[in-house]
């Protein structure tokens, strides 16, 4: 466990069947407290095909007031201009990141799960000022999602190291 002492806000777009299992194991590992919101964008919205990843930035940040951390979670698919999907973006400067659940599914629960949350403390990690790592950390770029099933769910040695200075 990292004892980061911060808040966390989860923002939902929609409705998330594994939120309290990833708000859990988010704030076991961070250290942090964990709020969690559902955002009145849209509802209509969310029944695109893809969305675009940058479009809920804003909203994010404009929630970011009470919270040193705004992670947006949507079960839509992402993409951004210049990639035809995205399992998740992070903003550093503004502390804000969103991941999408929508290629994360499994018919197994946990392993659905275990994606959500690497996906999830990978972007929070990049608020943290990690980039991408080449071990099998959580750290590591996933294009894929057996990428993110190869890697572990935390930081490793070199990036808690950075974490630390």
């Amino acid at each position: 466990m990292i004892n980061l002492q911060c808040k966390l806000l989860i923002v939902t777009f929609d409705e998330i069947d594994i939120l309290q299992e990833i708000k859990t194991r988010v704030e076991d590992y961070l250290g942090c407290v964990v709020e969690i919101k559902t955002s009145s964008y849209p509802k209509a919205r969310m029944r695109f095909i893809q969305l675009n990843a940058a479009d809920f930035l804003p909203l994010l940040i404009s929630l970011r007031t009470d919270y040193d951390f705004v992670l947006g979670i949507v079960t839509a698919d992402l993409y951004l201009p210049y990639l035809n999907f995205v399992l998740g973006l992070a903003h550093p400067q503004e502390s804000v990141c969103i991941i999408s659940l929508s290629r994360l599914r499994s018919s197994d629960e946990e392993q659905y799960i275990d994606r959500a949350v690497k996906e999830a403390i990978h972007e929070l990690g990049h608020l943290l000022g990690l980039e991408h790592c080449n071990d099998r950390c959580v750290m590591r770029f996933s294009n894929m999602v057996a990428e993110t099933d190869y890697k572990e769910d935390k930081y490793c040695n070199k990036c808690l190291n950075l974490l630390e200075k």
